[in-house]
């Protein structure tokens, strides 16, 4: 087995998590500055925003807070959503 392709794609996928956790924070950000930025989702008062086309992260607004509720990868079928 060669070693240093494990290693390369180790390093690729641990890459790709930074990058995916930085957006988020991102994405977190922009929620907490501005609650109302993204649409609301088919459910009453819980909103939504896709994150790199493959993830929803979806949320509410409390009286004094955000509450995040679930994150969701687009690739699973959408029966499966839990969003409390």
């Amino acid at each position: 087995m060669d070693r240093s392709r494990i290693t390369r794609t180790s390093t690729n996928t641990e890459k790709e998590l930074n990058k995916l956790a930085y957006e988020i924070e991102q994405f977190v950000t922009l929620i907490s500055n501005n609650p109302n930025m993204f649409p609301v989702s088919d459910t009453k008062d819980i909103r939504k925003v896709v994150i790199k086309k493959y993830n929803t992260l979806y949320y509410r607004i409390l009286t004094d807070k955000v509450e995040i509720l679930s994150f969701f990868s687009n690739r699973q079928n959408p029966d499966k959503r839990k969003l409390f």
